[in-house]
């Protein structure tokens, strides 16, 4: 018995279709086993957000920093950066910069810019610049 020409035989489907059933175990280990480097850390997030606010910080002026809120003027506008809910954002508009945030705070060390940010009983601080 031949077979036929162009077509698939029985035994062929059943024989790929096997073989797809034992590698799929595979491949979802192998998603599973990579998954976690998939996700972005966190703290890249935050270097972005703060070089960011460094830069813009750096080309601002009429800076007035408070322990809840840091107020610039930033290319001939008025801007605000303060914690939303658990963001920390920059308005008017919504810029977010920090995100998962439980508390945010900034300071003055002499004329260098800090800001505390708490995430999960952990508390991270950055340098946002320097006054003129």
């Amino acid at each position: 018995m031949g077979r036929r020409a162009g077509g698939f035989l029985l035994a062929d489907t059943l024989s790929a279709f096997l073989i797809a059933l034992m590698i799929l175990p595979l491949c979802t280990y192998c998603i599973t086993a990579f998954s976690p480097l998939l996700d972005p850390e966190m703290t890249v997030q935050d270097e972005t957000g703060a070089q960011q606010l460094r830069r813009m910080i750096a080309l601002s002026s009429d800076i007035q920093v408070s322990d809840s809120e840091i107020d610039l003027v930033y290319r001939q506008k008025e801007m605000r950066l303060h914690l939303s809910g658990e963001n920390v954002i920059l308005t008017p508009g919504t810029q977010y910069c920090f995100t998962e945030v439980d508390d945010c705070s900034f300071y003055l060390d002499g004329k260098v810019i800090r800001m505390v940010l708490e995430r999960e009983n952990e508390t991270v601080e950055k340098v946002l610049g320097v006054l003129p």
